[in-house]
């Protein structure tokens, strides 16, 4: 379901019950699959891959997502973030425990990915499964989140830490 006032590119793929708010712009090659849900007044740039596979993504309200991020399975992002380009969001894991059995036939769990209001991630960032990234959080460059991040806390690194906080 589409409102109006929104821009979608030509190039654009949607498949499954996507539910798109007004006032959203979806650019050139975007992918969207299966149960999502983007706010109003959100901005998807070139090349972004959104796929819930048999899971739910829900993007909030004016939000920016730049060109060649990719959000995989659980993921729920609040209102007013900026996300850089190249950022993956991996809303699933995949186990390993059973030496028996090949990894590709081994379960894929997933606890989700929840990104507060007001986040900043930058390029190049991933955001593993589990992580809850509180409003008004910066998440730097390059960095791979893998523990849930504060209110108002920096972070930056392999694995991110807290570098400090804002005002």
């Amino acid at each position: 379901r589409m409102f109006p006032h929104t821009k979608i590119a030509p190039s654009a793929s949607i498949i499954g019950p996507v539910k798109i708010m007004k006032g959203v712009q979806i650019e050139r090659h975007c992918t969207i699959i299966g149960n999502v849900s983007i706010g109003e007044d959100t901005f998807l740039h070139d090349n972004v891959l959104i796929n819930a596979f048999h899971n739910t993504i829900k993007i909030g309200k004016r939000n920016l997502i730049n060109r060649n991020t990719t959000l995989l399975v659980n993921v729920i992002i609040g209102d007013d973030c900026l996300i850089a380009p190249n950022v993956v969001f991996a809303g699933s894991t995949h186990s390993y425990e059973d030496t028996k059995k090949n990894i590709n036939q081994q379960t894929c769990p997933s606890k989700g990915i929840v990104v507060g209001n007001d986040v900043w991630i930058g390029s190049n960032c991933t955001i593993c499964d589990g992580v809850h990234i509180g409003n008004g959080a910066i998440i730097a460059a390059g960095s791979v989140v893998t523990k849930n991040g504060m209110p108002k806390h920096i972070v930056a690194g392999i694995p991110a830490k807290t570098i400090k906080q804002r005002e």
